[in-house]
């Protein structure tokens, strides 16, 4: 409701997967949740262990 201030009890969630897969991950959360307009944000990663890289790498090839 567009200038009413709503109270709702909310969760975060993170999402590991790669950049070119963002939009993919967008579309399917989008279609899974109830909010019209729901916080979908992508987080760059400046630096990051390269063993966990490897690792998200292997889980979403092929995912989706």
């Amino acid at each position: 409701i567009i200038g009413q201030l709503q109270e709702e009890n909310e969760i975060v969630a993170i999402f590991k997967t790669q950049a070119e897969l963002f939009e993919q991950v967008s579309k399917r959360i989008k279609t899974l949740h109830r909010y019209d307009v729901p916080c979908i944000v992508a987080l760059g990663v400046e630096n990051a262990d390269k063993s966990f890289t490897s690792w998200v790498e292997n889980q979403v090839d092929g995912v989706l």
